[in-house]
């Protein structure tokens, strides 16, 4: 089942007590601000929904409208087609054609739109997302991935974070990121749900980008695992297996449904 699809699934059927209306209070669980970073997600998976739908209508050679409709907004649903499309698009030469339309013209259109329409339109159509997030990624699932605690890709856990940061044996520039466990979107065009998303430690989200499926990553994330233990052994940590990654990854796709 895709993730278009899991939109219209009653959220009742997942047997977990949700709230169905999202509250700006904060909850800060073991230090950290889930409410904050819900919300983050929640923006990030509203700009890829807007920005394919405007893509959507570009190719459907439908007039770019000051005010988009909120019901059609709301109706779109992002689908391997439309992604494809996307993709296939943004790669072409400027003078090449996409469903009949130029490929400068596409990015001409989208970038005009943006820098007249975007903020008119962004208060009202963010309002109607919430409505729409908080049924595709209820805010309950959202917690619990991020507190597995472990990276889907690599294995790196916050015990052996903690051990290696005790050590003095990661490298990085980013501050703020690092010390605990993020999330990623396995099909990275698609929005953040419960069924798109995983727990990723900030360097294989950081390696992934917007670029490679989750199961093309899987290949990739061995040879950080690699990395991870060549550390590990130095200050006698715990080393991860390739058992313990395989069966973290069976115990998380228990509570989804990835497309095949």
């Amino acid at each position: 089942m895709s993730n278009s699809e899991k939109q219209d699934t009653p959220v009742e059927t997942r047997n977990l007590e949700i709230n169905n209306k999202f509250k700006n209070d904060s909850i800060n669980c073991d230090g950290i601000n889930y409410e904050q970073k819900y919300r983050t997600k929640m923006n990030q998976s509203f700009d890829s929904k807007l920005e394919l739908y405007i893509f959507s209508l570009i190719i459907k050679k439908i007039d770019l409208p000051e005010f988009i409709d909120t019901n059609g907004f709301r109706e779109f649903k992002i689908d391997d087609n439309i992604c494809n499309n996307y993709a296939k698009a943004w790669q072409l030469k400027k003078d090449e054609e996409f469903c009949g339309i130029k490929a400068n013209m596409i990015d001409n259109l989208m970038t005009d739109w943006y820098n007249k329409y975007e903020e008119k339109n962004k208060t009202i159509l963010r309002v109607e997302y919430e409505n729409i997030f908080i049924k595709i990624f209820p805010k309950d699932e959202f917690i619990s991935l991020l507190k597995n605690g472990q990276c889907y890709y690599c294995g790196i856990d916050f015990n052996r974070l903690t051990v290696l940061i005790e050590q003095g044996n990661l490298f990085k520039k980013h501050f703020t990121r690092g010390k605990t466990i993020e999330l990623d979107r396995y099909y990275p065009y698609e929005e953040y749900s419960f069924e798109n998303t995983v727990p990723c430690c900030y360097w294989c989200n950081n390696a992934k980008t917007d670029e490679f499926f989750g199961e093309e990553f899987e290949e990739i994330a061995v040879n950080i695992t690699k990395i991870w233990n060549k550390r590990l052994e130095k200050v006698e940590g715990n080393i991860i297996t390739a058992d313990e990654v395989n069966n973290y990854r069976i115990k998380i796709n228990k509570f989804r449904d990835f497309k095949s």
